[in-house]
């Protein structure tokens, strides 16, 4: 037995030793510690102790070669995600494959990272090699029956060190004193998690959630109905919310956009609003309040959501959604009715004629519809003037990326006259570049720019369509940013960030967020700025007690913004970290980021509404478990 470990040993060793740089590697680019990293050397030697059933070292190493290519591409996964999204990798993102494969960008791999990968992958290669050459004259007369036991032997001693130690560091998660599950702690804090298991040990732990418990009859909070000093005000309007594709205040201006302009103006203004989350998580939460941390399978029409808008406003409206995307994106086909729209139009419907840039799917190039050209298909549909409605209108044309070819809408942009309107605008110091200086940045901003203008026209028509048909007065708009302008790194280089100061959260996330009406603009015509810190969380709740509509607050993650107990908090899915515009967690007990003026009291107010949003979020995750 001792000659066959022996004879394994280097192999085993070299396997081990590699596996090790490629995980310590990922965490010194992801800024995290493992705290628990003898969790994950257990699982490189369960793993490991499998060669022990290959005679031959060759196929054992050949095993082991496929482990390692597997960790080499964890490494640079993780990588690239935390310096395009400050995320991790984590199964759930699987199921949206093919989506990331249809927009997915070569510029996003960091090439230095992916090098050194490659070059670890060869020197692990080359030793191996070497090794194998030198003993392949050493006669090899190790039974099946004495490797079958050393692997026995090993794998289930390992297995059992292993199970021990996940089951008691997994009975120590706290925060600031509360218990929580792994199932919250993995799906909600996962970066913290990460840090706190080790790499493998959390894909472990997420497999583990993920094959849980099935969904079942749970029993959620009590009802409990709010109502701020403006419950009602709005009682009756009709709803048209606008979910701006990377929109930022930073290409809102007076002369370029003055329909936008006019809105931000007029309406309340939130001039401390920010979103760090994919577009089809913001999507959700504008549209429900809430978004999931769990594994929350939308693809099939059993789960019982009540605590939509569209659910909601059902009996009284008409509930339609828009978006020129196909229905396979996102899923989107599937999800938008169990959010309860009763009538969506995507592509098909708005423009059944074959695009030039249209082939089942977009190229994701930058050559998409025009928003100024799909808002001409979706007022007929938008607005209704016997009926109330809610329409909620997903933009694309702001999307990225934002090229100068002829593959973008350069020349569109060109044609419109767009690109002129700017030049002018510069010309008269009425508008300035923030990547002045950076002759590729300056027209990427530029071309930023002239999809905002576009969106402009959009909205102008709305407005135009809604005074013709006497509805102006009548109608509530919104219009909220999804998350920032991420391509080509725009909102890095505009602040002179690099990726791992994804925390600044004041440089690099504030969005849009403008609510509009004639009878809202004049009651808060003197306090109409909201200075208070907000997301697209607070856009459900706030809605609903200005229509006076009854619902149960713990539906949601926010409350109403004009809620005395509101709490100026962001959690955001794609970061899986608690955040506003001062201060920043990644597990609701630490900082990672905190401004420089922040005082304590600040922080223990902080970190007591990060314990609090958690709370809320571990009961909606479990209205997603009800059918």
């Amino acid at each position: 037995m001792g000659g066959l470990i022996k004879h394994k040993a280097i192999l085993l060793i070299n396997f081990l030793i590699f596996g090790l740089i490629f995980e310590i590697l990922t965490f010194y680019n992801l800024g995290l510690k493992p705290s628990y990293l003898i969790l994950d050397i257990l699982i490189f030697l369960i793993f490991g102790s499998i060669f022990f059933l290959f005679k031959s070292n060759k196929l054992a190493f050949i095993y082991l070669l496929v482990l390692i290519t597997l960790l080499d591409v964890l490494y640079v996964t993780n990588v690239t995600m935390m310096k395009v999204f400050y995320d991790i990798f984590s199964f759930d993102k699987i199921f949206l494959i093919n989506l990331v494969d249809d927009v997915f960008d070569w510029q996003f791999i960091p090439i230095s990272d992916l090098v050194i990968g490659i070059i670890i992958f060869i020197i692990y290669l080359v030793t191996n090699i070497i090794y194998i050459k030198g003993t392949k004259h050493v006669k090899l007369n190790f039974s099946f029956i004495k490797r079958l036991q050393m692997f026995l032997v090993s794998f289930f001693t390992l297995i059992l060190f292993f199970t021990t130690g996940v089951n008691v560091v997994s009975k120590n998660i706290y925060i600031n004193g509360k218990q929580f599950s792994d199932e919250l702690y993995i799906t909600s804090l996962k970066k913290s998690a990460f840090q706190h298991y080790g790499m493998l040990t959390f894909y472990y732990k997420e497999i583990e959630t993920f094959l849980g418990e099935e969904p079942r009859k749970i029993e959620v909070p009590p009802y409990e109905q709010r109502q701020t000093d403006y419950y009602g005000l709005l009682r009756g309007k009709n709803i048209i919310t606008i979910m701006i594709e990377s929109g930022q205040e930073m290409a809102i201006n007076e002369y370029l956009t003055p329909n936008l302009y006019r809105l931000r103006e007029e309406g309340l203004y939130f001039a401390e609003n920010y979103s760090i989350n994919k577009t089809n998580v913001s999507e959700h939460i504008g549209i429900a309040g809430n978004y999931p941390t769990i594994n929350y399978s939308f693809l099939t029409d059993e789960y019982n959501l009540p605590f939509t808008l569209p659910h909601i406003l059902n009996d009284k409206y008409v509930t339609s959604y828009f978006h020129d995307n196909n229905g396979e994106f996102y899923y989107r086909d599937i999800l938008l009715r169990q959010l309860g729209f009763e009538n969506i139009y995507l592509h098909d419907e708005l423009f059944p004629e074959p695009l030039p840039n249209w082939n089942g799917k977009w190229s994701w190039t930058g050559n998409y519809t025009l928003d100024s050209w799909a808002v001409e298909r979706i007022i007929p549909y938008m607005i209704k003037e016997d009926e109330l409605f809610y329409s909620f209108w997903t933009t694309l044309s702001m999307h990225g990326p934002y090229n100068d070819n002829d593959l973008s809408n350069r020349d569109t942009f060109e044609r419109l006259g767009y690109f002129s309107k700017i030049e002018e605008m510069e010309n008269l110091g009425l508008w300035s570049n923030p990547l002045k200086g950076d002759e590729t940045g300056e027209f990427q901003f530029k071309y930023y720019q002239a999809a905002m203008m576009d969106l402009d026209v959009a909205v102008k028509k709305i407005l135009d369509a809604l005074t013709e048909k006497d509805l102006l007065d009548d109608t509530i708009i919104i219009l909220y940013g999804d998350h920032q302008a991420y391509y080509h790194d725009l909102h890095l280089r505009k602040s002179n960030l690099t990726a791992t100061e994804s925390y600044r959260v004041d440089l690099l996330y504030d969005t849009i967020l403008y609510m509009w009406n004639p009878t809202l603009n004049e009651v808060f015509q003197d306090n109409r700025v909201i200075t208070t810190f907000t997301s697209p969380y607070i856009i459900v709740p706030t809605l609903l007690d200005l229509l006076g509509e009854e619902y149960d607050a713990n539906w949601y993650l926010s409350l109403s913004v004009f809620d005395n107990d509101y709490l100026p908090i962001l959690y955001s899915h794609q970061q899986n970290a608690l955040m506003n515009h001062r201060l920043y967690s990644i597990d609701g007990e630490t900082l990672i980021y905190k401004a420089e003026d922040v005082t304590e009291a600040e922080i223990e107010t902080f970190l007591k509404n990060c314990l609090t949003i958690l709370e809320r979020q571990n009961e909606i995750n479990k209205l997603y478990k009800i059918k």
